[in-house]
């Protein structure tokens, strides 16, 4: 059995002031290196539920400019995007029948749009959307990545 992460990008993998100066990149590398942190302290794999999963092919491979500099990124530091969410369902939704799908060990979503989520609360990791995942979030995702397996 597995341990994920639910994965939003916007507001979590990048921030408000990022994005305004930063006009040619879309993910932060700081931001991206926290989740490596929580990845390799917790060895959960990432599937995607942002909206950036209408630009990946069902086996995950990208076809957009977006798609390609995120995995890139997270290839660089050893990650992989091994699944995403089904498209015609809300967030919380969706996360629920991936993981009737599927064997999963614990798993945390890490999304800054906490208000799309009412039934999964134990499991969020809700970033400031201006300011993305940072360490107390990554500590946060650990300790409900570990303490949810045990």
């Amino acid at each position: 059995m597995m341990k994920v992460i639910f994965l939003d990008i916007d507001g979590v993998l990048n921030s408000h002031s990022f994005l305004m100066t930063n006009k040619s990149a879309l993910f932060d590398p700081d931001k991206i290196k926290i989740l490596k942190k929580v990845v390799r302290e917790t060895e959960a794999e990432l599937i995607l539920h942002s909206t950036l999963r209408d630009h990946f092919k069902s086996d995950m491979t990208p076809v957009t400019a977006p798609a390609c500099e995120l995995t890139d990124m997270l290839f660089e530091e050893g990650m992989f995007l091994i699944d995403k969410t089904n498209e015609e369902n809300d967030r919380e939704t969706s996360i629920k029948k991936w993981l009737e799908k599927n064997h999963v060990k614990s798993y945390c979503i890490i999304d800054d749009e906490k208000k799309l989520f009412s039934s999964e609360v134990s499991h969020l990791v809700a970033p400031c959307k201006d300011e993305g995942i940072d360490e107390e979030c990554a500590r946060k995702a650990i300790y409900i990545l570990r303490s949810s397996s045990e």
